[in-house]
């Protein structure tokens, strides 16, 4: 229970200093992040979340991956949902089983993604209330509270995802190579998790081979 508890404080603190830093979202960073919470204490502690026939496999899994210690988790390395059960033994293997500090993560980066959309809105040109309005979906919908909360890889796949597209509109805007590397640094983590990432990178790669063509055309 410890390094789920430790892990929590850790978030809770994160999106603290995320939400101190951007008023604005205050509110649904640390309403969203305590729904996730929530949910996720119900999930471990009280009733599975319905919908979840994945995670407490990967579970298993993932305690079997750490049986010899970290130096034995070494030959599970995968892709996709593998490196995921991987990313779990590793952890299992320096601070012991814990489900909610797993949890704990997904809860971290699902709120943090609501920061994320908030802040693509404003690269977007939207005004102040229709910004706060998308942290407030995003904080509040449903689909995305059950994917931060149960044990399941969405949020480490959608969150570089989120920084990706935050990297691509301010490279549109400010053409820095940083942010383009950026870019596609976070799509090639996304797409380590999910072959559907390849998607994503695909049509970043039209759509800035599109940009491109359309400058040297004008």
């Amino acid at each position: 229970v410890l390094p789920g508890l430790v892990t929590l404080l850790i978030a809770l603190a994160v999106v603290s200093a995320v939400g101190a830093r951007h008023r604005a979202i205050l509110a649904p960073l640390l309403i969203g992040f305590l729904l996730r919470t929530a949910a996720t204490v119900v999930d471990i502690y009280f009733y599975p979340l319905p919908g979840n026939s994945d995670g407490p496999g990967w579970d298993l899994w993932a305690v079997y991956y750490a049986r010899d210690g970290l130096a034995g988790t070494f030959e599970y390395i995968g892709t996709g949902h593998q490196l995921y059960k991987w990313l779990m033994s590793v952890l299992y293997a320096f601070f012991g089983h814990s489900r909610l500090m797993i949890q704990g993560i997904n809860v971290l980066l699902g709120t943090l993604i609501i920061g994320n959309t908030w802040q693509l809105a404003k690269q977007l040109g939207g005004d102040e209330r229709s910004c706060r309005m998308t942290a407030w979906i995003v904080a509040l919908f449903p689909s995305m509270i059950f994917f931060s909360a149960a044990l399941l890889r969405e949020t480490v796949v959608t969150y570089p995802l989120t920084i990706a597209a935050l990297a691509l509109v301010k490279w549109y805007t400010d053409r820095r190579p940083m942010q383009l590397l950026g870019a596609f640094v976070a799509l090639l983590a996304s797409m380590a998790f999910h072959s559907g990432g390849a998607a994503v990178l695909l049509f970043a790669g039209l759509w800035l081979g599109g940009s491109w063509l359309r400058e040297a055309v004008t």
